[in-house]
């Protein structure tokens, strides 16, 4: 059996606290999820053996219990009382630690996966307890589309969908831990910035400071985001995350702003980044900036939401 995991992007994303609370260490955060057409494949198949083996030919993807892979089909096999083995292929076309949701769909699409293939005839609100418990961002994966996360990120629920849009992510030759990120939460200014590559830049209005709703920590809710999403998704577009990555790493900023200046229509670091992505008109533009981007070594896709 072979599932797509599809990648995703934050359209939105406030941390409404700088530091952790509770036992797990976790930030408090209101997000707004959104899948696009870049994904990886989940290969699955029974085995005589009663193990559970992982396939993946990339090297910074653990083979074993570390991956989060293994640890839902684990979880999802003690739920069910299977016995049998299981033998996952990873496919992968998303990027390792790019802030882009791709070991998290990975995970989700082998619980769907797994209940298909075991045929257990599960629903979502079975299988969401046993998401939350390999990540914050799993849950979404079990919904995809457009979805609100809250708490962690692992509350969900869905969105009306935005109308389909060209997307160009753009990745700098860097991962960025998501730990890494949260923790320097609160801490900018106090370290000399990381300069990756330098690109040259014009003053770019585009970028100038959003609405104030959305620098604040106050929660938005549900009847205000539906209001923004009929308006516009321009109008949301906002990562709290990406002022501390970026002041670490000037690169981002810089990318960001060459992406506005070239015709995009709104531009924003993704999750934990480092990848920036473009929301745009039509594909055409995309196709330039694509070429544009990709003078400077950066990875690039262009895909669609989904």
């Amino acid at each position: 059996m072979r599932i797509r995991a599809y990648g995703k992007i934050n359209l939105y994303l406030q941390v409404l606290d700088d530091f952790p609370r509770g036992g797990k260490g976790y930030h408090r955060l209101q997000t707004i999820y959104q899948t696009i057409g870049l994904y990886d494949e989940v290969i699955l198949s029974n085995t005589e053996s009663q193990g559970i083996k992982v396939l993946c030919d990339h090297p910074l993807v653990p083979q074993g219990p570390k991956n989060l892979v293994y640890k839902a089909a684990s979880l999802l096999r003690r739920y069910a009382g299977i016995k049998r083995g299981i033998n996952i292929e990873i496919i992968k076309n998303i990027p390792v630690g790019a802030g882009l949701g791709g070991g998290s769909s990975d995970a989700a699409a082998t619980l769907k996966g797994l209940n298909r293939l075991w045929k257990l005839n599960y629903g979502r609100n079975t299988l969401l307890p046993i998401s939350a418990q390999l990540g914050c961002d799993v849950p979404f994966f079990l919904y995809g589309h457009t979805a609100l996360g809250e708490r962690y990120g692992e509350i969900v629920t869905p969105l009306p969908g935005i109308k389909k849009k060209w997307v160009l992510l753009v990745k700098p030759d860097f991962m960025l831990s998501t730990k890494w990120v949260y923790r320097h939460l609160g801490k900018i200014g106090l370290t000399e910035p990381v300069n990756i590559i330098k690109i040259k830049t014009r003053q770019c209005q585009s970028g100038r400071k959003r609405e104030s709703f959305l620098s604040g920590s106050s929660l938005l809710t549900i009847g205000k985001i539906k209001k923004i999403l009929k308006d516009g998704v321009k109008k949301l577009i906002y990562n709290r995350l990406e002022e501390v990555a970026s002041a670490y790493y000037p690169v981002i900023s810089q990318i960001k702003k060459e992406l506005l200046e070239g015709g995009a229509d709104c531009a924003l670091m993704s999750g934990s980044g480092p990848t920036v992505f473009a929301l745009l008109k039509d594909q055409r533009v995309g196709k330039k900036l694509q070429k544009k981007m990709e003078k400077y070594k950066f990875s690039t896709w262009l895909v669609k939401t989904v």
